[in-house]
């Protein structure tokens, strides 16, 4: 609950200042879709955009993780068949990470491979 009071403290404090001083700022926000964010951004001036399956989330991840893949294949000019790891190993990785490319370049598959 503190955190969440924290959390729509912040957004609060932005709202007042850029309406009050009329401050030429814009700020980018993201979080999941959780109540107390929503009704704070409500009570302000902003542009919600959903980032859901429309806009292809899971096929720009594997484009991502072929594209690191290959560097790791070149970089280390791997002795295997190309393309390494094989497409359907990418494309499970991609949907598992559901879209969120935090899974993807966090993920301790790529931190270890690309070493």
């Amino acid at each position: 609950m503190q955190k969440q009071n924290e959390q729509s403290n912040v957004l609060l404090a932005i709202a007042r200042m850029i309406t009050i001083h009329h401050l030429p700022l814009r700020f980018l926000i993201t979080s999941r879709p959780e109540p107390h964010v929503f009704l704070n951004l409500q009570r302000t001036i902003y542009h919600r955009i959903t980032l859901d399956s429309r806009y292809r989330p899971v096929q720009d991840v594997y484009m991502f993780l072929r594209s690191e893949f290959d560097n790791v294949y070149q970089k280390h000019r791997l002795q295997v068949p190309s393309p390494w790891p094989s497409d359907d190993v990418v494309r499970d990785l991609a949907l598992r990470s559901r879209g969120q490319f935090i899974y993807a370049s966090s993920s301790s598959t790529m931190k270890i491979v690309g070493r």
